[in-house]
């Protein structure tokens, strides 16, 4: 996730859980970056805690909510 997209803003975080890796998966909504009440579709990213980068990111485009 780069800064200054949107991504990288979060919403609402919806569930948090730490894997027996260490890594924390964060499941959460997104709004784009200068549009106010604009969401992206939910994302579910993967953290390594170790060194506090993201692994990756899985986009799910509308599938798991509906676009209102």
């Amino acid at each position: 996730m780069r800064k200054g997209d949107g991504k990288s803003q979060w919403t609402s975080v919806q569930a948090l859980w730490v894997d027996k890796a260490d890594h924390l998966w964060a499941l959460g909504l997104f709004s784009a970056e200068g549009r106010s009440g604009v969401r992206l579709p939910p994302k579910l990213v993967e953290f390594d805690l170790s060194t506090n980068r993201v692994i990756r990111q899985y986009d799910f485009k509308g599938v798991v909510s509906t676009k209102d």
